[in-house]
């Protein structure tokens, strides 16, 4: 199956997906992939086309953001470090099949997969500090129900 699977992985006519739920793997044809991609991003009310791109911009705001912090001392330097990234990657867009919708032509569920990007490491640092209240709250919400 492995082997099977590589060789298919090889043929660039082809995308392989996991479903987007039930954990089975989709195997699209790459113009069906590419259209599912388009017809989604031409959707106005969702997506909009940039005229520029904003990561050199974005790049400087997140850079004065972090001195200031780290100049009046709400971050120290570890967590400077943690959340300075270097190089960011830009996003990548893709779809996950939804089979459970349309076996023969599914729809795709949109994702934006921000690993390596400018804010990742700022997501990561600021569910730490949500992590306590949440589970507070959840826990709240439990003995409410009780």
């Amino acid at each position: 199956e492995r082997e099977a699977l590589k060789d298919l992985q090889k043929d660039a006519n082809i995308v392989i997906k996991p479903a987007d739920k039930g954990g089975g793997v989709i195997i699209w044809k790459k113009e069906k992939y590419m259209e599912e991609i388009y017809r989604q991003l031409e959707d106005s009310s969702t997506y909009q086309e940039l005229q520029d791109n904003p990561l050199n911009k974005n790049v400087e705001l997140y850079q004065t953001f972090l001195n200031k912090g780290l100049e009046k001392g709400i971050l120290n330097q570890k967590e400077f470090e943690f959340l300075n990234v270097k190089f960011p990657k830009i996003p990548v867009f893709y779809v996950l099949p939804k089979v459970h919708k349309n076996a023969d032509n599914p729809p795709g569920r949109p994702i934006v997969s921000g690993i390596g990007s400018l804010l990742a490491p700022l997501s990561k640092y600021i569910d730490q500090f949500l992590q306590d209240p949440v589970k507070k709250y959840i826990k709240a919400i439990k003995e409410t129900w009780k």
